[in-house]
């Protein structure tokens, strides 16, 4: 049993203070490195910047898309249940996501990321969970 009034030392915890000063140090000065750059950032054309916001695409039915798949993240549906999604760029540097079985599986198959991808949809198809969008997941 521990005695409540024995005080006891472990090693390491003095240059905790130590760390977190350098660590803001160093964050300073990533910061005003930062700074420095910022009348470049600012002069930068918009449509060459990747957009870290990102609309859902609605697939339809009977069309090719063609787009860049950029790797894969998550999303909310509105049942609150977290999903899996694709992030797709289309030609104008617009960043979208999409949740969709066959393209999360397809995508989630890419060895590296960025990569152009093309999704040709067919129909809308009926199976024993309700229906789904037919489609083909196809890359260079």
């Amino acid at each position: 049993m521990a005695n409540k009034n024995t005080s006891v030392e472990v090693l390491g915890t003095e240059s905790t203070t130590e760390v977190s000063s350098m660590q803001l140090s160093t964050d300073n000065l990533k910061l005003n490195e930062l700074k420095n750059y910022f009348e470049q950032f600012s002069a930068q054309d918009t449509n060459v910047m990747r957009s870290l916001t990102a609309d859902y695409l609605e697939i339809v039915e009977n069309t090719t898309y063609n787009l860049i798949c950029n790797g894969m993240t998550t999303f909310l549906t509105s049942d609150g249940e977290e999903r899996e999604a694709a992030i797709l760029i289309d030609k104008d540097n617009k960043t979208y996501i999409n949740g969709g079985a066959v393209l999360v599986s397809s995508c989630k198959k890419l060895k590296e990321y960025p990569a152009f991808i093309r999704i040709i949809t067919g129909a809308k198809v009926k199976s024993e969970k309700g229906k789904y969008l037919s489609m083909e997941v196809r890359t260079i």
